[in-house]
């Protein structure tokens, strides 16, 4: 919720990193949280939280599916790959290289005539 208010408030681009993966041993525990599904969360607050709160669950819920923005990007600083794959995401996100200009001579043969 508070990366979504975040993303909300600000009205900026937005990449949602979760950090220190190097120190988690299962990840396969993290994997249902990272891209979360609607209906999984929906169900784990049911169950953690009392039944008075349940018409809020269904509505923070609702706005989380409505803006379907919410994932997260896992990095563990000791694989490589895992930070060149949130820096690209941070590229990607603001657009990085975007107006930077093409050049015909890395695209085109040149005639030797």
């Amino acid at each position: 919720m508070a990366c979504l208010s975040a993303m909300v408030q600000l009205e900026l681009p937005h990449v949602n990193i979760l950090s220190k993966m190097d120190l988690v041993t299962n990840k396969k525990d993290l994997e249902e949280f990272l891209d979360p599904e609607p209906t999984f969360l929906l169900s784990e607050l049911n169950q953690r939280m009392g039944p008075q709160y349940a018409k809020l669950n269904k509505a923070l819920i609702e706005l989380v599916n409505n803006y379907s923005m919410v994932s997260f990007i896992p990095l563990d600083l000791r694989k490589e790959k895992s930070i060149q794959y949130v820096l690209a995401q941070i590229d990607n996100c603001i657009q990085y290289g975007e107006d930077a200009d093409v050049k015909v001579k890395d695209f085109d043969p040149q005639d030797d005539e």
